[in-house]
């Protein structure tokens, strides 16, 4: 007679974006391997924001959601919690046996009954992953924003799991999904430099990614690349005026983006996708506006401290240099790989 589970846990790995977790959660459960490497650093290169008012607090990476593309290096099966509650199943089973087929668990959920972030302190729907669980203990493994605020794992009861659940609700259409994910380490995906300039040239001159999409969808109305900054920019003036909470995220984001800008130069200096002596001038110099960007971020945090509109003048002054620095030293990258691509 095989001895029923009674615990069970997927691995997961640091995620190298915090910003969003519907980038942080999927790249969760990926392992670094060389595939993955080469389409994340062809990858994630183009930011945009809503054109209108605080539309930079929307600032995010453009592309990557798992309900409108696939991603290399991992399989998706996406579905309704609608359609989950038409079979009947219980829940706690439900999961419990994807976790035993190697399928983590995807979902939205009230984190008001859970301990992440918002535990108790106000009812808000937001992204979590369930890699495991421990049936003798009815405790789940879950990764979510904790209540350090650092994205990592942490244990969740089977009943306060059931109460997030169930009080869930949904209030935009992509809140009612849930996603089956699973690392697929035998994809392939070769580091692609005519990307990486098409969407570097993109990121610089402010163009529309999305009309690479229309045949999908029609070309969103937002803002790309640089003229993000602009945007950024005019919000924060506007919260010069009123003294008010200025969100971190834009920042969070834009750290990340420079962050990851040094490390596709690096990758790209290792595997000599151009001369290397000049991509190691070019990510010296860039480093730069990475140090700038965590300034960024650490004075808007310590702004929302102070509460003190002074330090508006000294934000915006960090945003128009990261600007200035990226035009310039990544205008050098992008002349070099149209030189060579």
């Amino acid at each position: 007679m095989v001895q029923a589970t009674t615990v069970k846990q997927l691995p997961v790995y640091p995620t190298r974006i915090h910003g969003r977790l519907h980038h942080a959660l999927p790249h969760s459960i990926i392992s670094r391997t060389a595939a993955y490497e080469a389409w994340f650093k062809s990858n994630y290169i183009q930011l945009y924001c809503p054109n209108e008012t605080r539309g930079s607090y929307h600032v995010n990476f453009f592309g990557y959601f798992v309900w409108m593309q696939r991603f290399p290096c991992f399989y998706v099966e996406r579905f309704k919690r609608s359609t989950l509650a038409r079979t009947n199943a219980d829940i706690i089973s439900f999961i419990q046996r994807c976790i035993d087929d190697g399928l983590y668990f995807y979902t939205y959920a009230d984190e008001f009954y859970v301990p992440l972030f918002w535990h108790e302190r106000g009812h808000v729907l937001r992204d979590f992953l369930i890699h495991g669980y421990n049936a003798e203990r009815r405790t789940f493994d879950v990764v979510g924003v904790r209540k350090d605020s650092q994205i990592g794992s942490t244990v969740v009861s089977f009943d306060d799991f059931l109460a997030s659940y169930e009080s869930t609700e949904v209030s935009e259409f992509f809140q009612d999904d849930i996603f089956l994910l699973k690392e697929l380490p035998e994809d392939e995906y070769e580091f692609d430099p005519v990307l990486v300039k098409e969407l570097l040239d993109e990121y610089l001159h402010s163009r529309n990614t999305s009309t690479r999409f229309r045949m999908r969808a029609n070309p969103r109305p937002d803002l790309y690349g640089m003229s993000v900054y602009d945007q950024y920019i005019e919000d924060l003036r506007l919260t010069e005026e009123t003294k008010e909470y200025v969100s971190f995220i834009p920042a969070q984001i834009i750290m990340e983006h420079k962050q990851l800008m040094v490390d596709r130069i690096a990758y790209m200096a290792d595997h000599a996708v151009l001369d290397p002596v000049m991509l190691r001038q070019i990510q010296t110099d860039y480093e730069e506006a990475a140090k700038r960007s965590a300034i960024l971020r650490s004075s808007i945090l310590k702004h929302n401290r102070l509460q003190r509109g002074s330090l508006i003048k000294d934000i915006i002054s960090d945003v128009c240099t990261i600007r200035t620095i990226e035009q310039e030293v990544l205008g050098r990258l992008l002349d070099e790989l149209h030189r060579n691509f």
